[in-house]
């Protein structure tokens, strides 16, 4: 299967529109939404409690018309939100919530959190790991950039949603009644 990946920049937000050549077809529309909206969007797939001290840094989310039954997408009218946070005052926390529709990755909770424990071994230590039924956690330290990395996916019927941090091991003290108030009160949809 080949495939063509599309690089289109607009006001800062970078769409990644991927056009497989066998048969689907798929249009992807991308601007930059209001907070509003992206909240709104947003609800359609995940329910999460951020703190108020938390402020939106990146606010996308896009809507994808697909024409391709042979994927198992069908048509579906909401494709993905990703929404950034940061602390006003610190930009070198990186907070970011991304919810999709499951099929786009195809695997269960399990096998995919066995994937990802892969893909982290090589750069990151994990020093905490969890697999449940419909979600899992891993964290741990980056084994050259000393950032102490921090993932919850949470399966829903409908959606994956991943929660992400990555910060300085310095920053821990003021990250973590931060992490586990959004961590704990996660819900995809």
């Amino acid at each position: 299967m080949t495939f063509l990946k599309t690089f289109c920049q607009f006001n800062s937000v970078i769409t990644v529109t991927f056009l497989f050549s066998c048969g689907l077809h798929a249009q992807e529309q991308s601007y930059v939404p209001t907070e509003a909206e992206v909240i709104s969007h947003a609800a359609n797939f995940f329910e999460i409690d951020v703190p108020e001290e938390l402020d939106y840094k990146l606010l996308w989310y896009s809507e994808k018309y697909v024409d391709s039954v042979e994927f198992g997408w069908g048509n579906r009218d909401l494709d993905f939100v990703d929404i950034e946070f940061v602390f006003p005052e610190d930009t070198a926390v990186h907070i970011s919530i991304y919810s999709c529709w499951q099929g786009r990755y195809g695997t269960n909770t399990s096998e995919f959190f066995t994937k990802q424990r892969g893909r982290w071994s090589p750069t990151i230590d994990i020093s905490y790991s969890h697999l449940d039924s419909n979600w899992f956690v891993l964290s741990g330290i980056g084994k050259k950039s000393e950032y102490i990395y921090y993932l919850k996916v949470y399966d829903g019927p409908g959606y994956r949603t991943f929660l992400k941090f990555w910060y300085p091991k310095s920053k821990s003290q003021k990250v973590e009644a931060v992490l586990t108030q959004m961590s704990q009160s996660l819900k995809s949809h």
